[in-house]
């Protein structure tokens, strides 16, 4: 990450700079005229040129100190705003981990509504509704996103598991949708030879527990 740093004073610290450096020339242009009889007598322990370099070299390393404070400041404000950026990306892949563990659980579900709600059976319509949007939903699921690289090494299995399943399911669901095509939407699913169904619905369970393993690995994800 390429951080560009850059500096500079407040109006306030202009200004003070401003005017020490303005108070600095009327000295050092009155000693050139005055000599040393100007009122800087009181000062015994030197004399006005010395009190004079005194009074620059204080100025510019004032201005050295409040430069260099500033530089500091803007720096940790940075890193601050960087640690931030990571946590709130960092719990972004964590969550995104979430959803697509909740999305390959859906189709299971969804067959397991059908097959308690209709009467006597799954039908091959509301089979066939499953199978499309299982074949959709599966496509949501970016696989060469940044957050799988969260998982742990144990758990980099599960990304692979879920590429041999998607694959899986766009064969058997595909070849179950071609078979159940001529046939009429409130048959029985049961009632059909070689409908392939039961692949298809074996396929979306493995896809259930996948799903629940992947929930679980999103928790063991350490926090930043």
């Amino acid at each position: 990450m390429k951080i560009e740093i850059k500096l500079g004073l407040n109006q306030s610290s202009i200004t003070f700079l401003f005017f020490s450096g303005f108070l600095l020339g009327v000295v050092i242009a009155g000693v050139a005229l005055l000599g040393s009889e100007i009122p800087l007598k009181c000062f015994e322990a030197g004399n006005a040129a010395d009190w004079a370099a005194a009074a620059g070299t204080w100025v510019i390393g004032y201005g050295a100190w409040k430069y260099a404070r500033e530089a500091h400041l803007l720096r940790a404000s940075e890193l601050q705003q960087g640690e931030r950026r990571d946590l709130y990306m960092h719990a972004g892949r964590v969550q995104a981990i979430r959803e697509w563990a909740k999305i390959v659980r859906r189709p299971f579900k969804v067959a397991e509504m059908a097959e308690k709600d209709i009467e006597g059976g799954l039908t091959t319509g509301a089979a066939e509704g499953v199978a499309e949007g299982a074949l959709l939903l599966l496509k949501l699921i970016p696989l060469d996103d940044e957050a799988w690289r969260y998982l742990s090494e144990g758990d980099v299995e599960l990304k692979i598991r879920l590429s041999t399943l998607t694959v899986l399911l766009e064969q058997e669901g595909r070849s179950f949708l071609d078979r159940v095509k001529a046939s009429k939407g409130n048959a029985k699913i049961a009632t059909m030879k070689d409908s392939n169904w039961p692949s298809v619905r074996r396929t979306i369970k493995d896809l259930d527990s996948l799903g629940i393993a992947l929930d679980e690995a999103a928790g063991r994800i350490p926090p930043v």
